[in-house]
């Protein structure tokens, strides 16, 4: 049934379900939010826990719901294929805020004061039940065939489409910034990594957390992606982009949450010698190009810190 229907079909029934903005989740419901990845902002993080927070803005306009004024909010990515827990609604002047909450982070779903029934617009960006069952659902599966040819295009392509999916799933579903990126001239197939979910306090140095990152998040994903990739097409190697989140030095009081850009670029024949247990992963990092924010730097994977 097309999304619209299924909204207005949810809009006339919300009398039975409830008044206008009331939430009929329990507390504490599983469920998967479907908005993808890249359309929830980093918002801030936790005082309490130090998790991450993630926000986005929905509105209903006709027939039609949109996420961060996009109408195809659907197609712009996969959801982060993560189990959140509905905690509680919050009804602002200018909006109505549902929150949920994890072991990995929080998120909070803001939608606008017009919004004539939250109810039914938020059943509509939500599944009910873990990641597990989400993943193996029917409309995990439609979901997928829509989205992978949009990722997969060009070079990309070429990928076997079973390995396509099992590649993202490797990836945790993260495909931004997926496609071909160019750097002095050299073609690379681009990646995101998984970021951590946890910052960096005051006390780590950069050098400790590129390592830490390097180590613990990229390295093992070109370790995935190695298996699907080939120099073909004149591919010359394969990027992967990170993000780090640190606090600032200083007072804790006001400590500002910081983050940097963590991007290396490893020829492909490195990553194959990586991938077959050639060269240890300090020799991969060496004959790399690692960029923080723009700016190339060497790294000493010994420095690593624990996270």
């Amino acid at each position: 049934m097309h999304l619209g229907c299924c909204l207005l079909l949810c809009l006339a029934s919300g009398a039975a379900a409830g008044s206008d903005n009331e939430i009929t989740l329990s507390k504490m419901q599983p469920l998967v939010i479907k908005i993808p990845r890249k359309l929830l902002k980093y918002e801030n993080s936790s005082i309490r826990s130090g998790l991450p927070i993630f926000t986005a803005n929905v509105s209903v306009v006709g027939e039609t719901i949109m996420v961060e004024g996009e109408s195809d909010w659907q197609l712009r990515g996969w959801p982060p294929m993560l189990t959140l827990f509905y905690e509680k609604s919050t009804k602002e002047k200018e909006y109505t805020e549902i929150e949920f909450r994890s072991s990995l982070a929080y998120a909070k779903l803001r939608f606008a004061a017009d919004t004539p029934n939250v109810d039914a617009a938020l059943r509509q960006l939500v599944f009910l039940g873990s990641a597990e069952s989400f993943e193996s659902s029917a409309e995990f599966k439609a979901l997928t065939e829509k989205l992978l040819p949009l990722r997969f295009s060009g070079v990309l392509a070429e990928i076997p489409r079973d390995k396509q999916l099992q590649l993202l799933k490797d990836l945790g579903y993260k495909d931004d910034e997926m496609g071909v990126a160019e750097f002095n001239g050299k073609q690379y197939i681009a990646f995101s990594a998984t970021s951590p979910t946890a910052e960096f306090n005051s006390q780590v140095n950069r050098a400790a957390r590129v390592a830490t990152v390097l180590k613990a998040i990229v390295l093992p994903a070109i370790d995935k992606v190695a298996p699907v990739i080939t120099d073909a097409n004149g591919i010359y190697g394969i990027k992967i982009r990170a993000r780090i989140f640190y606090r600032d030095f200083h007072p804790r009081r006001n400590q500002r949450l910081r983050v940097e850009v963590l991007e290396i670029l490893a020829p492909y024949d490195l990553v194959e010698k990586f991938f077959n247990l050639d060269i240890t992963n300090q020799k991969l990092v060496d004959g790399s190009i690692v960029l923080v924010n723009g700016d190339k730097i060497e790294v000493d994977l010994s420095k690593a810190a624990q996270i």
